[in-house]
């Protein structure tokens, strides 16, 4: 009897197989809560014939059927994505500014686009932890290429990413201290009120990224989701590496290049996710709020 499929540990092992057989899988997840929802896994959009089973344990196995097209909302002047620079180049999204346990404000973001490859990927060491090496120049700018400069930022804590010989990642996530906070919310998603602890497949969220440039409303798809991603899937995560990730969240919001480190939001202004890849059809990978607040320290609202 096939055994059950349930938890971080199982669907990484189980996807990996499934990989190891058809190269073309990318990532699968979970479409409801119960021990007998489906599997719903992601391929390459110009795979061929998949050779998945129809069953794992308990749980029907399929391809995830293209979910509805999510909604480009009219463009908004209060609409803004905020910008992120490092050292110079464009790098990203930032999601939002929240609030280190001192009470600090910091920028929230992607580790891959915040911290310099060589300590984003660390040949040692394990967990989120401060930042160790001089200050990157991060700098955040609202609106259009040459929009105004609205923050200054210092890498205070993120999380490493490790590579698939090593384990599997939860999060792919920084924080930045900011040095000179002007704003306390992103425009166009509001104030940020709170975060969501167990987001649930059908929930409604917003995201408003540089990459898609304009407000999106879509729905989460999948939770507890597991993805293998490769350098060249992941931007600037670089050096060849591949990547596992865990417990994430999987998204219909038009997620393009540029997009990484948008915050997902539900319709009540409550975080939902962090987006740090993106999967065939627009789909955004997700770290849950709930990892991000405890993995990096930091409170929502």
């Amino acid at each position: 009897m096939t055994p059950m499929v349930s938890g971080p540990e199982a669907l990484v092992s189980w996807l990996l197989e499934q990989r190891a057989r058809d190269s073309a899988v990318l990532a699968a997840g979970f479409g409801g809560d119960s021990a007998c929802a489906p599997i719903w896994v992601i391929r390459r959009a110009d795979a061929g014939p998949h050779q998945l089973p129809a069953t794992a344990g308990a749980r029907p196995v399929g391809v995830l059927p293209a979910p509805p097209a999510p909604v480009r909302l009219a463009p908004d002047a209060q609409a803004r994505p905020r910008r992120v620079q490092v050292g110079g180049r464009p790098a990203g999204t930032m999601g939002a500014v929240v609030h280190d346990l001192e009470g600090r404000p910091c920028m929230l973001g992607n580790a891959h686009v915040l911290v310099p490859a060589g300590m984003a990927v660390p040949a040692a060491g394990e967990g989120p932890r401060p930042a160790i090496s001089p200050a990157q120049d991060i700098a955040v700018f609202e609106g259009p290429p040459l929009g105004r400069r609205v923050h200054t930022a210092s890498v205070h804590r993120f999380a490493p990413l490790v590579p698939v010989e090593r384990g599997y990642n939860l999060l792919d996530g920084a924080a930045a201290r900011l040095l000179r906070p002007e704003a306390s919310a992103a425009p166009g998603l509001g104030p940020i009120t709170g975060m969501v602890t167990h987001p649930r497949p059908g929930l409604r969220v917003r995201k408003l990224g540089m990459g898609s440039s304009r407000l999106v409303r879509g729905a989460v798809l999948l939770r507890g989701a597991a993805a293998v991603l490769d350098s060249h899937d992941y931007g600037t995560a670089g050096c060849g590496e591949r990547f596992v990730f865990a417990d994430q969240l999987i998204a219909n919001v038009d997620q393009a290049g540029g997009d990484s480190g948008a915050l997902l939001v539900d319709d009540d202004g409550r975080a939902v996710g962090l987006t740090h890849a993106r999967l065939p059809g627009g789909l955004a990978l997700a770290a849950p709020a709930d990892c991000v607040a405890k993995s990096l320290g930091v409170r929502f609202g």
